[in-house]
């Protein structure tokens, strides 16, 4: 499917004011759909693309840092020729939902996509759940209160279980800064009682999250129904860089998560 379609659709002006706006025509397969939902004081903004007689539909989950759902573009118009809908939103902190990321936290993440996928209508036994960096960590806790089997992990971060409630900022970082303070994650605890379907992909000189965290992850999955791996060879943690160099790992990737989604 072309890439000159939906990025021009999906990066105009929305208005903040648009709770469930008019889908909004677009080739082929699908429509998009806006949304805006309350959290605590704030405005959630995201959206639906939405496949005709999709059987599938996968919640994208961005990281931290800058990170948007802008940056699931290539991935959703890759899922969309596969007939798969998908949903993103930008957390609170980030792209169109905007606000304060100091005060937010892990478990505020977690609940606001608890929110958007009531919200939306996402049934847990067609969803999948594709976590990038911090989203990965959200992800994970996520599929365990809604019970979702299909887990896709990009460079996925793991956190101090006492990291879950502290807001971002000093106390936040702190925890981060300790030394091997991932080991201590209930990251693993939760991908060790995973029974669904995983896949962990990440860079292999990725400065950010050691591989020794997405590696932890694959070893630790001993009840999961099956478990796929893929390591980008010389990709650091923001991938996009990476595949601007090598477009095949891309489509590998891409490829694997569909077959995930579609298990």
């Amino acid at each position: 499917m072309p890439n000159t379609h939906f990025p021009a659709l999906l990066r105009g002006n929305i208005p903040a004011e648009v709770f469930f706006k008019q889908p909004v025509p677009a080739p082929d397969l699908m429509t998009i759909s806006t949304f805006s939902l309350d959290f605590e004081g704030h405005r959630i903004h995201g959206d639906q693309w939405l496949a005709s007689d999709a059987r599938r539909h996968a919640v994208l989950l961005h990281g931290g840092g800058s990170s948007t759902l802008e940056a699931f573009t290539p991935l959703r118009e890759h899922l969309l020729g596969e007939n798969i809908s998908s949903t993103s939103f930008d957390f609170i902190g980030h792209g169109r939902t905007g606000g304060k990321l100091l005060g937010s936290s892990l478990h505020a993440r977690v609940k606001q996509t608890l929110i958007v996928m009531k919200a939306m209508q996402i049934e847990s036994s067609e969803a999948a759940l594709v976590g990038y960096s911090m989203g990965a960590y959200v992800a994970l806790h996520v599929a365990k209160q809604r019970q979702i089997g299909r887990l896709a992990l990009g460079v996925p971060a793991a956190y101090a279980p006492e990291a879950f409630d502290v807001p971002f900022g000093p106390g936040f970082s702190a925890i981060l800064r300790r030394e091997n303070s991932w080991q201590e994650s209930d990251a693993f605890t939760l991908i060790r009682k995973f029974c669904g379907h995983l896949f962990v992909f990440y860079g292999s000189e990725d400065q950010v999250v050691p591989d020794a965290i997405p590696l932890t992850f694959v070893a630790s999955a001993q009840q999961a129904a099956s478990v796929d791996s893929y390591a980008l060879v010389g990709g650091g943690h923001k991938l996009s860089a990476h595949y601007e160099k090598h477009p095949e790992d891309r489509e590998t990737v891409h490829q694997r998560i569909t077959n995930l989604i579609r298990r």
